[in-house]
This record gives C-alpha cells, sequence and structure tokens, in this order.
C-alpha cells in the first residue's frame, strides 16, 4: 500500500525528520496527500489496519506525508491568528483518528485534536509540531 501510494522514494522514509529539514520535501508530501485524496479506499484500508497493532505503523509514511501537508497549511494560514477553517479539521479528524485507532499517539495526545479545533492557526501549527517532534523520538 505504501510503495503504491508513495513515489520518489517516500515510502521507505519511516524516519521523522527535523520540521526544518522535512519542509524541503514537501512538495513530494503533497502529492502523496493528493494521491490519498483521490483514492478514498486507501482510508478505509489504513483504517481496518487499526484494528490489528502494529499494522498501521507500516503505513507511517503515509502519515507522515498527510500531517506534514496539514502542517504546512496551519504554518501557512493567511491569519494566523484565526480558527483553523473546516476543510483543515476535517483532514485532522481524519489523521488523529488513524493515529489513535492504530495506537500510534499516546493517551495524552489523543485529545490535541480538540484543543487544535479550539485554538489559532498558529498555536495549532506548536501544537502539531509537538506531535511531529513525538514522533521523532
Amino acid at each position: 500500500l505504501t510503495d503504491r501510494v508513495c513515489k520518489d522514494g517516500l515510502a521507505a522514509s519511516f524516519v521523522w525528520e527535523e520540521w526544518e529539514h522535512a519542509r524541503e520535501v514537501i512538495p513530494r508530501y503533497i502529492a502523496v496527500s493528493k494521491r490519498l485524496t483521490e483514492i478514498p479506499l486507501i482510508w478505509d484500508i489504513m483504517l481496518a489496519l487499526t484494528e490489528v497493532h502494529p499494522c498501521l505503523w507500516y503505513c507511517c509514511p503515509l502519515l507522515k506525508a498527510y500531517l506534514a501537508v496539514i502542517m504546512i497549511q496551519f504554518e501557512n494560514s493567511s491569519d494566523q491568528k484565526s480558527l483553523p477553517r473546516k476543510q483543515l479539521t476535517s483532514m485532522l479528524d481524519k489523521w488523529f483518528l488513524l493515529a489513535r485507532k492504530g495506537q500510534m499517539l499516546p493517551q495524552q495526545m489523543v485529545y490535541y485534536f480538540d484543543l487544535i479545533t479550539r485554538v489559532s492557526c498558529r498555536e495549532g501549527f506548536v501544537i502539531l509540531l509537538d506531535v511531529w517532534q513525538y514522533f521523532q523520538v
């Protein structure tokens, strides 16, 4: 699944680098995110994989790319003081659902989604940066 969706070497991208370095490959992450949007069946497959821990971890490059696209939208929001747009919170909801059900996030981070939907884009980005850094360990 990961090989089919991730091209250009991202399929083997299980290491979460520093956010500053990740920004350099944002166009590749955007391409993966577009493929995820174009093929909605992939979300159903990943949701099924959450039922058998740790299977979702093999889709880590897909989730990483999707989170990177969400983060770049938070970071580049034209109004950093506004609440996140509905489309952005919908994307984030999908990501958190999979990460939670696939046991990729510790219990205390599961509540980050609710928090992010109630704060400004700038504050949401800082929280998401914390999530990104969690996966770096």
